[in-house]
């Protein structure tokens, strides 16, 4: 039986690994980390996600940085999961239809409004494009 075995870190950006001087000192950008980071590991965990949804043009710089097989262990979005969520990071500007004397974060289920799904759907797709490259 063949078993692929991938080696990554947590997060290019980790403090430990940017205080560490692993990276060469003119190396700055996320994106410029990114690529030296992919120059040596073929996998990275991408916890920003679980938090919240970042832009379609972030995802794609991501790529653009990376080698073609190069995996982004995505972590799940906190709606997808039925975790608690702060207003401010729902996709979509979904949180302006919450009054404000809302609580801070909710769990999914709590959504007043209708767009729940339409927001779920972006999300997925998102994620669905990120990992899947075309």
């Amino acid at each position: 039986m063949d078993v692929d075995f991938r080696i990554g870190t947590c997060s290019w950006a980790d403090k430990s690994l940017l205080s560490s001087g692993w990276y060469p000192k003119g190396c700055k950008k996320s994106k410029d980390r990114l690529r030296h980071y992919s120059s040596f590991f073929d996998t990275v965990e991408a916890d920003s996600f679980f938090y919240s949804l970042p832009d379609p043009a972030v995802i794609y710089s991501w790529m653009a940085a990376t080698p073609p097989d190069f995996l982004f262990n995505v972590k799940a979005f906190a709606l997808f999961t039925n975790h608690a969520l702060s207003v401010k990071n729902l996709p979509l500007g979904a949180g302006k239809s919450l009054t404000t004397d809302r609580m801070k974060a909710f769990k999914p289920r709590e959504l007043p409004f209708g767009t729940s799904k339409e927001s779920r759907e972006h999300g997925f797709s998102i994620t669905l494009s990120f990992l899947y490259r075309s």
